[in-house]
This record gives C-alpha cells, structure tokens and sequence, in this order.
C-alpha cells in the first residue's frame, strides 16, 4: 500500500531516529540524493541524528567497482544487491 508523501516521510524519519547512533546516508546517484533530501523536507521532523551532509555520491572509482559488482552476477534494482554493490563502491572510495 502506498502513503501519501507526509505520511511516508514521517515513517522515514522516525525509523532513521531510532537507529539511535550518527548516520551517513550514501547514495551511487545524484538522483537518489535529491529524491531523499526532498523525502525528508515533507517530514514533520528532520532526524537529529542524521548530519547535514551525510549524503555521498560515489566517486569515478567506486562507481567502477560497483559496475565490477553488478558484472559479477549481482543483480541491478533488486534491494540487497543494489546495497552490496553500493558498498564495493563505497569501499574503494576508502570509506571502509
């Protein structure tokens, strides 16, 4: 079932405040960032734990890799596998 983009953004927003600890939200496309930033200005309240600038796009190298992932049998748009080649990215980006 679909929410309406307040409600959405606010089950969003919540979920990220009970993770408790500082996140870093990072993305392998521009696009997602300005679809997250745009999901969270419809949320009644920004989680505190969420930074300013916590959202990180994948350098020429780290989208290498994740292509490299892809290649090797991870499937593309399938949810897990879509982060498992985001985080061989975000490896090489010597962010591990």
């Amino acid at each position: 079932m679909a929410l309406p983009i307040r409600q959405a953004a606010n089950v969003v927003s919540i979920w990220l405040q009970e993770l408790a600890e500082p996140l870093e939200i990072y993305t392998d496309s521009s696009y997602d960032t300005q679809l997250f930033a745009e999901l969270l200005a419809e949320a009644a309240v920004r989680p505190r734990n969420l930074g300013s600038s916590t959202v990180f796009v994948l350098s020429d190298a780290g989208a290498i890799a994740q292509e490299n992932a892809f290649a090797a049998g991870l499937r593309r748009h399938h949810a897990l596998d879509d982060a498992k080649a985001l985080l061989a990215g975000w490896k090489v980006c010597g962010q591990s």
